[in-house]
């Protein structure tokens, strides 16, 4: 896979449905390993609604799309996180 493909598996995991809805729940987090929970049920969920799509590709290819999935969520979620503590502490 080239570069280009995994930067676009990168954004459209991040803005994908369940990316946008682990940054809102990542944000209210008090603790960073829930955060950590998060991402990785976030990541399964989008790996599950596009379980048809990734059926037809080589398991290469998938492996290496489940990971960047994986990796671009904990971003998210680790993201957001710390923007909910920083908040949290000015209160």
């Amino acid at each position: 896979m080239d570069i280009d493909t995994i930067a676009k598996i990168f954004l459209s995991a991040m803005f994908s449905p369940p990316g946008i809805a682990n940054f809102v729940v990542s944000t209210v987090l008090k603790k960073r390993l829930h955060a950590t929970a998060a991402a990785f049920i976030a990541s399964a969920a989008l790996v599950f609604m596009n379980s048809k799509g990734l059926a037809t590709i080589p398991l290469g290819q998938y492996v290496t799309v489940v990971i960047c999935t994986v990796i671009a969520m904990m971003i998210v979620a680790h993201f957001a996180f710390t923007i909910g503590e920083k908040v949290r502490s000015k209160k």
